[in-house]
């Protein structure tokens, strides 16, 4: 049987705590590789020449320590993108570029330039769907998008947040558009162009902020029960 002194235990277990930090700086504990890639292909859509991603095309650059990204401690999955004021890109968004990012809790795309609108030739009105832990989503100041995103947005049904203040959405709001959205707790719609009477949000059960300021409202929430 193998005898070891405490001093022998002592530089044994210090190797191995060494051997450990190694393996997380050489790449063990980085971005997952599927979603490294999926950020490099974002990166050349937006394409933003004003303001430049500073996403490397390295492998061993580790996403999770990128600008504008934030990962999950454990798992190392994207959870948060911010990628406010970068857009120049067509101007109909491919919501298949976020496809990589399964994990994705938060995602701000304010200020995307003059954003018309959104497409997806793969899963249609389900593309915001797949992202089944999207909480957070602010698209707000696009002054060219108008309502036809919401069809989309109606199948985002993990959404907790959802803030289009700010994009000059004319009309009257067709409510029905996001009936899905039963868990949403903050919908911001302030500084559009919506008229006609205030939206029935009575089946909301769960809104908690609410800011319809700056349209062309008629009425007021009380007389909607």
């Amino acid at each position: 049987m193998l005898m070891f002194s405490p001093s022998c235990v002592t530089v044994m277990v210090l190797m191995m705590m060494m051997m450990m930090v190694s393996l997380r700086v050489n790449g063990y504990s980085r971005c997952i590789e599927s979603e490294r890639k999926g950020l490099l292909e974002l990166k050349a859509y937006l394409n933003n020449t004003m303001n430049p991603y500073d996403w490397p095309n390295d492998t061993d650059s580790d996403c999770c320590r990128w600008k504008r990204v934030k990962c999950d401690l454990k798992s190392k999955r994207v959870i948060s993108l911010v990628l406010s004021d970068t857009y120049d890109a067509p101007p109909l968004l491919n919501l298949s570029v976020f496809y990589p990012f399964e994990e994705l809790q938060t995602l701000n795309l304010r200020g995307l330039g003059y954003c018309q609108g959104w497409f997806d030739d793969i899963y249609g009105y389900k593309s915001l769907g797949r992202l089944k832990n999207l909480k957070i989503f602010d698209f707000s100041k696009n002054s060219g998008v108008n309502i036809s995103i919401l069809p989309f947005l109606n199948t985002a049904f993990s959404l907790r947040t959802l803030i289009l203040r700010g994009n000059y959405m004319e009309g009257t709001f067709p409510v029905t558009e996001l009936k899905n959205l039963r868990n949403l707790e903050v919908l911001d719609l302030s500084s559009n162009a919506f008229v006609g009477p205030v939206p029935d949000l009575a089946n909301f059960h769960n809104l908690q902020g609410l800011d319809l300021s700056n349209n062309r409202f008629s009425g007021s929430l009380e007389t909607k029960g």
